[in-house]
């Protein structure tokens, strides 16, 4: 139990660093703390603190002259690198923390905690907070990167023409997609704030002249003329929110059109699963929830839709194929 209270510890100290930007300045070049303090403007006596810490947990390490560097472990808290989870930290674990404290309020309550804490929900008060919404966009990215490629590696996207993906953040999944899809073209749907993220995005990769893009909200409806949809991560909300989705795309299906959700499915309770701690931030930011297999069948059923198969990735996401 102890090493849990020590885990939180350390992620503070983490989090600290990046939002201090200590491990894009030692990218750079090494430093000692009295440099790297001019750079990140903060007291030299305590980022050298800061920086023993660090080197403790191996992400940066003293070398001669009193200067630090980054170790490898380092590097992947950096900008722009492959791999890099700054803004994980950033999006999921510094810009929830205040969430997190409220924990004991939502489970008293039965109520999600963001009302009382910014005066509306955290999508709403995320548009209204560019870092914040750019942090949310970016660390999606970082885990879309990460953890999806074993999706298109798994999964035959080559069959189709044109594939919307539906809440597809800063097109990230959409790009790794395409890449696999050669002959198809793919549609990004999103609210406004998101889909200028997305057109910066894709606009540096090798598939941004068959990527297009539709505004709007998938409560409403979503884009026609797909023969696959895609929905990733973006389903945890309320039964009756997640029901209106469904049906909204199953509006544009047609007989052959592949509808692929990619969520994660809870196990049995006492297994070990990252979704039994997604499912208590969902309820907290959104009111939301993670599910079971037997969930999903009821939704997908109630939405008039066929669940044909599930592809078991495990950890954040699993695949399930819908029909008509």
């Amino acid at each position: 139990m102890i090493k849990f209270i020590i885990d939180l510890w350390r992620s503070n100290i983490i989090i600290a660093a990046t939002k201090l930007d200590v491990f894009d300045y030692l990218a750079i070049r090494p430093m000692t703390a009295e440099e790297l303090a001019e750079q990140t403007d903060t007291h030299a006596a305590s980022l050298y603190r800061l920086l023993r810490a660090l080197a403790s947990l191996n992400y940066v390490e003293k070398i001669e002259k009193k200067r630090f560097q980054l170790t490898p472990k380092g590097q992947l808290l950096r900008n722009d690198v492959p791999y890099c989870v700054k803004h994980c930290i950033l999006g999921c674990a510094a810009d929830t923390y205040e969430i997190w404290e409220k924990l004991p309020k939502a489970v008293k309550t039965g109520k999600m905690v963001d009302d009382s804490l910014f005066g509306q929900d955290h999508y709403g008060h995320m548009k209204n907070h560019e870092e914040e919404l750019e942090n949310f966009a970016k660390a999606n990215a970082e885990l879309t990167l990460a953890l999806c490629p074993i999706i298109t590696e798994i999964y035959d996207f080559s069959r189709f023409k044109h594939i919307v993906d539906v809440a597809g953040g800063n097109g990230a999944f959409l790009s790794l997609i395409l890449a696999k899809a050669q002959n198809a073209k793919g549609t990004l749907f999103e609210v406004g704030p998101m889909i200028e993220l997305a057109k910066r995005n894709l606009a540096k990769t090798s598939v941004k002249d068959r990527c297009f893009f539709e505004k709007g909200n998938f409560l409403e409806s979503v884009p026609a003329g797909g023969d696959c949809y895609i929905i990733k991560n973006a389903l945890a909300n309320h039964d009756d929110e997640a029901l209106k989705v469904l049906e909204n795309v199953r509006k544009q299906m047609k007989s052959g059109t592949i509808f692929l959700l990619c969520q994660a499915i809870l196990p049995e309770i006492n297994k070990p699963h990252i979704a039994w701690q997604t499912d208590l931030l969902f309820f907290m930011v959104v009111n939301g929830v993670e599910r079971t297999e037997e969930d999903w069948l009821q939704l997908i059923s109630k939405a008039g839709l066929k669940l044909n198969k599930i592809t078991r990735i495990g950890y954040f996401y699993d695949i399930m194929e819908i029909l008509l």
